[in-house]
């Protein structure tokens, strides 16, 4: 029993040296040391890439998509679209929703096509077709979709969740006669 015992206390005190150890010696007490006193870090928004299909009937092939945020700061460019209409692209961090997408692509006798979207979230799908820039043009102040983004660039305009969901919303309903035919 006695050697039991020795074991006993070898083992507690290894235990505590480990402990004492592990505490790291990192301060001296101060208030400032507090944990409960420190101001917590601030959250990074995690934003997901984007993707999604640039079509305007076909694919919008060889379209390079970029995205600005609610700033106008641009966030993200992807590669070119393939036959196939899909793009992705990974925005930056701290990048804002609502987001405005635009597919640009230049044609055959050399002029730009273009195509805008506009994402209210951060969700990870955003398609970039003539409806998505009916409902961009619905959102910029004179009826211009490309404007938009330009005028968020400048800061000349804001864009908001509700402001958004209301043009979707319109959109909709001036959609619904053709769709239900």
């Amino acid at each position: 029993m006695h050697f039991e015992m020795k074991t006993l206390l070898r083992a507690l005190s290894g235990a505590a040296v480990l402990a004492i150890y592990g505490c790291g010696g990192g301060g001296g007490g101060n208030a400032d040391d507090d944990p409960a006193t420190e101001p917590e870090a601030p959250v990074v928004p995690v934003v997901r890439p984007l993707s999604g299909a640039a079509a305007s009937g076909a694919p919008f092939t060889d379209a390079v998509v970029t995205v600005l945020d609610r700033t106008g700061a641009l966030v993200g460019t992807s590669d070119p679209v393939g036959a196939d209409g899909r793009y992705t692209v990974t925005l930056a961090t701290g990048a804002q929703p609502p987001f405005v997408l635009i597919a640009s692509r230049t044609g055959a006798p050399g002029e730009t096509q273009s195509l805008v979207s506009v994402l209210e979230s951060t969700g990870s799908v955003a398609n970039v077709t003539p409806v998505t820039h009916l409902i961009a043009s619905r959102l910029s102040s004179n009826g211009d979709p490309l404007t938009l983004a330009q005028d968020l660039a400048a800061g000349r305009a804001q864009l908001s969740a509700t402001q958004v969901g209301a043009a979707v919303a319109e959109i909709r309903q001036i959609l619904a006669p053709v769709l239900a035919a």
